[in-house]
């Protein structure tokens, strides 16, 4: 297994190392929707039954009714998926090995996620395999860690499942753009996030199948599919990396204050531009429980309370910031932000008060 693993680590490193031909001037520059179908390059190579052609790139693939049967006899066969939250849920359980990375980083650096002594001997054992297996890879994918590959991986299955007809249009993009948005910044190009993709699936084939020669297998089919993907004529190549639209925001970066300096949970959350580049306060913020794969996510949403339905459909309205800096831009959440999931605030007046409706 020792030289199988050094194998992998090999080639990744040269993949890394190599020289990266960006795609031309004359390459598409891809809408935040194009992007994120692309993130799914890898999974949306496979065949799935019911699916009799490549799903593209511009726009989301439906089946017919009847093709639309087959398809959902697959997903229930390899994933007993029968219905959107099981589909959801398949998603996040399965497709979590940032996660996974992320407490593991958590125990290297000193400040475990959790206490391991409450595992019991079986998991505690599966825990640290795993955890030593996954530092073969830490230097390789810096900050991304293996997002890439449960980005690819969960973009991938939900539009098998959109196609099938169990989750709908909207439910599809409302999961889909935050993490387009969030590989769009942690990543620099496609050959940066091919690297977490690779990394992301050796470490999880040895979390599912164990230390054995399909892991060899598995990375040699996901290999030739990235290879295919950044070739000259390859969906990646031919389009450019997302470049996040540069904002106007009402405080600048160099006048922001460290306001939330003792707060120890993820950091993470999502506002609108009405409150970072109009300069409105805070009108509505909610907690809403993040799905597993999001350990940046807090659960916090923030809103000026005055935006449309049309203004929050508009994925550029909105982005992922740090709670620090919601809290520059109003300091009266800071004492707020400790409430529990399910917890929502709205402003009356000048004040913000508990929404209980």
């Amino acid at each position: 297994m020792k030289d199988i693993t050094k194998k992998i680590v090999t080639r990744i490193t040269a993949f890394k190392q190599d020289a990266y031909v960006e795609p031309d001037a004359g390459s598409n520059s891809p809408s935040i929707e194009e992007f994120a179908l692309l993130l799914s390059g890898i999974s949306s190579c496979r065949k799935t039954p019911g699916i009799d052609i490549h799903m593209g790139y511009e726009h989301l693939y439906l089946c017919n009714e009847e093709k639309a049967g087959i398809v959902r006899e697959h997903l229930y066969k390899i994933y007993n998926i029968t219905d959107r939250d099981s589909l959801i849920d398949v998603c996040n359980q399965l497709y979590s090995t940032d996660h996974d990375l992320s407490d593991f980083r958590s125990f290297w650096n000193n400040n475990p996620a959790f206490d391991i002594s409450e595992l019991n001997e079986e998991a505690r054992a599966f825990f640290e395999s795993c955890m030593e297996y996954s530092k073969n890879f830490n230097n390789l994918t810096g900050e991304g860690g293996f997002y890439a590959w449960d980005c690819n991986e969960i973009i991938g299955l939900l539009r098998v499942g959109y196609a099938a007809k169990l989750i709908t249009k909207d439910e599809f993009w409302s999961i889909v753009l935050p993490m387009a948005k969030n590989a769009a910044h942690l990543y620099k190009s496609w050959k940066d996030y091919a690297t977490g993709c690779l990394c992301g699936c050796a470490y999880f084939m040895f979390r599912e199948q164990g230390a054995n020669e399909e892991i060899m297998r598995f990375f040699d089919i996901n290999w030739d599919l990235i290879s295919h993907l950044l070739d000259a004529d390859g969906a990646w190549q031919r389009n450019s990396w997302y470049q996040i639209p540069e904002k106007e925001f009402f405080i600048k970066s160099e006048d922001m204050k460290i306001i939330l300096d003792a707060w120890s949970g993820a950091e993470g959350c999502l506002a609108t531009d009405r409150i970072l580049v109009d300069g409105e306060k805070v009108g509505y913020m909610y907690r809403e429980e993040p799905d597993n794969n999001r350990d940046w996510d807090s659960g916090w949403r923030f809103t000026a309370g005055d935006e449309s339905q049309e203004y929050m459909d508009d994925p550029d309205h909105s982005c992922i910031y740090a709670l620090n800096t919601i809290c520059n831009y109003d300091p009266e959440i800071t004492e707020l932000l400790n409430a529990p999931y399910g917890t929502a605030y709205i402003r009356v007046g000048q004040r913000l008060i508990l929404d209980e409706e």
